[in-house]
């Protein structure tokens, strides 16, 4: 089971930095590496704005970390690509599958 988990995965959490001069800053904080393997789910098409756009989802399996609690707000590092994280589901006492839809 363990070698199917070949791929290197981030989770981040958004925090805001405060600037000097007053405001804040957006910026996106590693919280999370592991191994995951993941599984094409489905590249569809929905309609927004009137346009037509491409959605492309995956699932993402990872080992579960007890240390480390996965949110909806994070967002998924998957080979220099970003992933919207849509649904967590624990899979059994070892093991949680993460939906993630590409961030255009």
């Amino acid at each position: 089971m363990l070698g199917q988990f070949k791929y290197r995965i981030k989770f981040q959490e958004l925090k805001i930095v405060s600037q000097p001069g007053g405001g804040g800053k957006e910026q996106w904080t590693d919280v999370l590496s592991t191994w995951t393997k993941k599984n094409p789910l489905r590249a569809g098409r929905s309609l927004e704005d009137n346009q037509v756009v491409m959605k492309t989802t995956f699932r993402f399996e990872i080992m579960r970390r007890s240390a480390v609690q996965i949110k909806k707000d994070m967002r998924i590092v998957f080979k220099n690509q970003n992933f919207t994280v849509t649904s967590i589901v624990p899979l059994d006492e070892f093991s949680t599958e993460i939906t993630g839809i590409l961030e255009e």
